[in-house]
């Protein structure tokens, strides 16, 4: 009886974790390289690297993190900015200049590094005169 007891309390509290995540869009990669973050920043510690091109399920969020998306790629589940994400397959340069970029023969860490590169940059006007 005390075990019934236990996995019923067992079960009452770890139902919410095993809920399946509730896709609602996939949306693909439009940068070169990029990582997929722990937490809502860009600074956060790095799940994934992934290319331009990858597909990702954007998952449903209890609240809106500014800027980032919930998303999941393979067992990888974390926060990218939305500026890097569109809704239509991208034209990489993977896939325009497979040659050229074969050529430059990328280790798993320079991929690590171009993405963490990607992370740093800002778009937009510059105010400098």
């Amino acid at each position: 009886m005390k075990f019934i007891s236990i996995l019923w309390l067992f079960l009452l509290t770890q139902l919410p974790n095993l809920a399946k995540d509730e896709v609602v869009a996939v949306a693909y990669f439009n940068e070169v390289f990029g990582h997929i973050h722990m937490n809502p920043d860009r600074q956060s510690q790095s799940l994934s690297t992934i290319a331009c091109g990858h597909p990702l399920r954007i998952l449903k969020q209890k609240e809106e993190q500014e800027g980032f998306k919930l998303v999941k790629a393979g067992p990888y589940k974390g926060f990218i900015h939305q500026s890097l994400l569109s809704q239509k397959q991208p034209t990489c340069i993977q896939e325009s200049y497979p040659k050229f970029f074969d050529l430059l023969n990328l280790s798993l860490s320079e991929m690590y590094f171009w993405g963490k590169l990607q992370d740093q940059a800002v778009e937009g006007k510059s105010k400098v005169q």
